[in-house]
């Protein structure tokens, strides 16, 4: 089935920027629970890929928005490529194309601006997409191995250092330094760094919720590197597919660990841990967290 959507989007005014998600994509939601109903297996993949509008330079000439006809014998600009041989012959009748090697350019003859591009020689639209996606419990066709999904370090946007733990200092130390006319007291309740999350992970509220879950609790460790994964993002998201690198399991593992680590910390139902499906990413509410839990 051949949808679209990001195609026709690129078509448009740069004026609305859309977040790709399965939502988002009017027909692939439905084809997939179709899938998935059917138990089939899915490949997803795409004919090109595309550049997006960012300041563009518009070259001189051009039959499309990412590429022009060349003779075969001219040279080229620094930001080009020329490729010749019997596809091209056979598609334009001509002996050559000349296709930009940069994202910041387009030629003038292909008309308005638009949200993006596709045409050109850049890696984002030459190499394709290719992925192979099994319903949940299905065993891998034979020969075949289900691997997790890896991330490139870029991915995620780059988190500021955390500031250094304060010095302790003795009750005598305290008393000696003049307090600022202005100095305003810590939030009480909420200790810095991850003190918080040994206080949470010994929580007799914690406890109790974990009895109460028998064989599906997750265990401390588990409930550890979930609170250090999240708190290092300082109430920003975590994407599904960073956690199950970080707890080593195939993504489509993931969702039944979310919901038994739900079931231990959103405690009386409070959404202390919150995943959204749609967006596929999980937050931690830490003064939630830390409140419900009575951490001091």
């Amino acid at each position: 089935m051949v949808i679209n959507a990001i195609d026709d989007h690129l078509a448009k005014s740069d004026q609305l920027q859309l977040s790709w998600k399965l939502g988002t994509v009017r027909y692939l939601q439905s084809l997939l629970a179709e899938a998935e109903s059917a138990r089939r297996l899915v490949i997803l993949t795409a004919d090109h890929g595309h550049v997006l509008e960012n300041s563009t330079t518009v070259l001189p000439g051009g039959e499309g928005e990412r590429w022009r006809y060349g003779d075969g014998e001219e040279t080229p600009a620094a930001d080009e490529r020329l490729f010749h041989g019997p596809r091209e012959r056979a598609l334009h009748g001509r002996r050559a194309v000349v296709l930009p090697a940069v994202e910041r350019a387009r030629y003038a003859t292909a008309g308005h601006r638009r949200h993006g591009y596709h045409g050109g020689a850049t890696p984002q639209e030459v190499l394709a997409p290719f992925q192979v996606w099994l319903p949940l419990g299905e065993d891998a066709p034979e020969g075949w191995h289900i691997t997790p999904q890896h991330r490139p370090h870029w991915w995620e946007p780059r988190q500021e250092a955390p500031a250094p733990p304060p010095k302790r200092v003795s009750r005598k130390q305290a008393a000696d330094k003049q307090r600022s006319l202005f100095q305003v007291d810590a939030s009480p309740g909420v200790n810095d760094g991850a003190s918080w999350i040994d206080g949470l992970l010994a929580s007799p509220n914690l406890a109790r919720q974990r009895q109460r879950l028998g064989r599906r609790d997750p265990g401390l460790e588990r409930l550890r590197v979930l609170l250090e994964t999240l708190d290092a993002q300082q109430g920003g998201p975590v994407p599904d597919l960073r956690l199950a690198e970080v707890f080593g399991l195939p993504p489509f593992r993931l969702a039944g660990l979310i919901a038994n680590l739900q079931s231990v910390l959103n405690l009386d139902g409070y959404p202390v841990l919150s995943h959204d499906p749609g967006a596929e990413e999980v937050r931690l509410d830490v003064a939630l967290a830390t409140k419900q839990f009575e951490v001091n």
